[in-house]
């Protein structure tokens, strides 16, 4: 499954990242890395953004960049 598909309040872990180059940089940046726990929060209307809490940290990331980050429930 991929972290678009995770229902808001559901933790998982991140197994795989799909994406190369500098958006697979940003996303390590901001933690978002393989056995990291992530959490849907808040979903928005605009573009598919959704505010999910990583390691505290609260961000928000569009559904294309999500849709290339697999995920497993916890």
């Amino acid at each position: 499954m991929n972290l678009s598909e995770m229902a808001l309040l559901k933790e998982c872990e991140i197994r795989t990242l799909h994406h190369q180059g500098s958006m697979k940089r940003r996303l390590l940046d901001l933690g978002i890395m393989e056995g990291a726990r992530i959490k849907p929060i808040l979903s928005g209307t605009h573009e598919g953004m959704r505010a999910y809490l990583i390691k505290g940290t609260l961000i928000a990331l569009r559904k294309s960049e999500t849709d290339l980050i697999d995920v497993e429930s916890v």
